[in-house]
């Protein structure tokens, strides 16, 4: 039982630690996670609305949206396992 405890409180350690990780954040980084939450949102809007749309298509409308890459856009929705 005192393992256990010892567990989730060494658990919610990391959780508090985690979340005052992003005031250790740059302001450039804040910005990119800013605009990768801003892809990710549209590309799951995108994808809801018709599904017939493959990752290709709207990755490549998002990227001349915000100036980069198709291939860029697809490792940010990749990276947040939305395709």
């Amino acid at each position: 039982m005192k393992e256990r405890q010892s567990r989730l409180k060494a658990i919610k350690n990391l959780i508090k630690n985690f979340s005052s990780m992003a005031e250790l954040k740059t302001e450039i980084e804040k910005r990119r996670d800013e605009r990768n939450r801003s892809i990710c949102s549209e590309f799951k809007k995108l994808k809801e609305k018709d599904t017939s749309l493959s990752t290709h298509r709207i990755a490549s409308h998002l990227a001349e949206k915000y100036n980069l890459t198709a291939q860029s856009v697809t490792l940010i929705v990749k990276a947040a396992n939305l395709c």
